[in-house]
C-alpha cells in the first residue's frame, strides 16, 4: 500500500496547527525565549486512530540549563502541542522515558497563557502543570470538526516562513539593541581556532544581509584587537573554557559533494 494521499481537511490542520503553534512562538521570542524551530504533523502521516495531527516548538539547549527541578540526565526541553490534549512541557531524558507536565488549559489555550506555563516551568519543573494526560476530544474521532476548532488560528502563506521572519527579526533586534546598548571594555583570551569558525558560521548561517554585515565586522574587530600572548593566567582561562572546542570534536564530520 502507498502512503495515504492527504484530504484538503488533513492539509487545513497541518496549516492551522502550524500558525497556532507560531503564534506562541512570535510571543515566546519577543519575551526573549530562543526558540529554534516550530513544526506540525504532515498531513502525510495522518489519518489513523491515535494521529489526526500536533506539533511542537522547539527551544535552544540553554533553555534547558534554566530550568529548576529538571530530571536526571536531561538532554532536551520542547513544547508539545497535541490535537488531544493540548499542551505539554517535554523533557527528553538520556535513556529514559520523556518526562512532560501538561499544561491542562483546554486544547487551544491563549499564546499568553502557553507562556506562562513555561515560565511555570521553569520556575520549579516538577510543579508546573500535572503529570496526568488531561483529554479534551478523543484521538481519531471528529476530524472535520477539529480542523473547524483550528479555523481561528488560518492564515495565509507558510507557517514555516512566518517563524523564519520572527525569528531573524528577534536576533537582529537582540544583536543590534546589545551592540549600541553596552560600552564597557573587557578583556577575552581566545584561541584563534575560536575566531575562525565564528566567521565560518556567519558566512553559512541563516540571517537578514543587514544583520550578517553587523555580524562580519564585529569578528573583524575582535580579530584586529587579538594580540597572540603567552600570559599564564589567560591561557589557563582558555584551557578551562573550552567547551566549544569539545563539542566541535564530537561533531561527525561529511564530505562535500
Amino acid at each position: 500500500m502507498g502512503e495515504p494521499i492527504p484530504t484538503d481537511r488533513d492539509r487545513a490542520i497541518y496549516h492551522r496547527t502550524g500558525h497556532y503553534l507560531t503564534d506562541v512562538a512570535e510571543l515566546l521570542l519577543r519575551d526573549g525565549y530562543p526558540v529554534i524551530s516550530v513544526s506540525s504533523c504532515q498531513p502525510e502521516a495522518m489519518g489513523g486512530l491515535e494521529d489526526d495531527g500536533g506539533g511542537y516548538v522547539d527551544f535552544a539547549p540553554e533553555v534547558l540549563a534554566q530550568v529548576n527541578g529538571a530530571p536526571k540526565d536531561a538532554l532536551e526541553l520542547h513544547f508539545e502541542w497535541d490535537t488531544s490534549s493540548g499542551w505539554a512541557l517535554i523533557v527528553e531524558v538520556l535513556k529514559a522515558k520523556p518526562v512532560a507536565r501538561w499544561m491542562g488549559a483546554g486544547l487551544t489555550p491563549a499564546r499568553e497563557k502557553v507562556a506562562g506555563f513555561l515560565l511555570a516551568g521553569l520556575l520549579d519543573f516538577r510543579s508546573a502543570g500535572s503529570e496526568d494526560r488531561p483529554y479534551y476530544r478523543k484521538p481519531g474521532r471528529d476530524i472535520d470538526g477539529l480542523a473547524e476548532r483550528l479555523a481561528p488560528f488560518h492564515k495565509k502563506g507558510s507557517f514555516n516562513d512566518r517563524f523564519r521572519r520572527a525569528r531573524s527579526a528577534t536576533a537582529e533586534r537582540l544583536a543590534i539593541d546589545a551592540v549600541l546598548a553596552e560600552g564597557t571594555v573587557l578583556s577575552i583570551p581566545a584561541r584563534a581556532g575560536e575566531l575562525a569558525p565564528l566567521q565560518h558560521l556567519v558566512h553559512f548561517g541563516a540571517m537578514s544581509d543587514d544583520l550578517r554585515e553587523v555580524a562580519v565586522r564585529l569578528i573583524a574587530d575582535l580579530k584586529a584587537r587579538a594580540v597572540p600572548t603567552a600570559d599564564k593566567s589567560h591561557m589557563e582561562t582558555v584551557a578551562a573554557h573550552s567547551t566549544g572546542v569539545d563539542q566541535a570534536k564530537q561533531v561527525p564530520r561529511t564530505n562535500g559533494g
